[in-house]
């Protein structure tokens, strides 16, 4: 086996290393003493993949059909959270039963090990308005009636079907 050595020095860092094994030995500056040579094998890994390429983020209203999330890439891996757990291969189909910004990340894997950085997909489930046509009411044929109904939410238009009726 060949080892390849490094001339002594203060720091305990050694950078710009080739991979291949080398021996480690510690000298005491005051005694003189050297420690007994420990080997240590240098092996170079595969630059990390790319990762995906995924659009800023999904917008759906809360309550409304989503689909699978979307990225571009190879061997896709989902995730929930930034860091941590076990992805799935299959693309996550996002809940809009609540409102709020969800994040879901991406990774794609280079040779089938080697995992590109997480990519944020945030999505955002908006809320829907609620609407209250109000109570119902009796009216006499050929009478007009007025409809005290209301809705709640922000920047809403309210529509009412039919417009009229004979």
């Amino acid at each position: 086996m060949l080892f390849r050595s490094i001339s002594f020095q203060q720091a305990t860092q050694f950078s710009g290393l080739n991979p291949g094994n080398y021996t480690i030995t510690v000298r005491n500056t005051i005694t003189g003493c050297t420690s007994s040579a420990v080997s240590q094998a240098i092996t170079p890994q595969p630059l990390p993949s790319a990762p995906p390429i995924v659009g800023t983020q999904e917008v759906y209203c809360q309550g409304a059909s989503a689909v699978a999330l979307n990225a571009l890439g190879n061997n896709l891996r989902w995730y929930t959270s930034s860091a941590g757990g076990t992805g799935s291969p299959n693309a996550p189909v996002p809940s809009t039963a609540s409102d709020g910004t969800f994040n879901y990340y991406v990774t794609q894997l280079l040779n089938g090990f080697c995992e590109s950085p997480r990519v944020l997909i945030p999505v955002i489930v908006k809320p829907s308005p609620l609407a209250d046509a109000g109570p119902d009411l009796q009216i006499i044929q050929g009478q007009n009636v007025q409809i005290n109904g209301n809705a709640s939410g922000t920047g809403i238009d309210i529509v009412w079907t039919p417009a009229t009726f004979l």
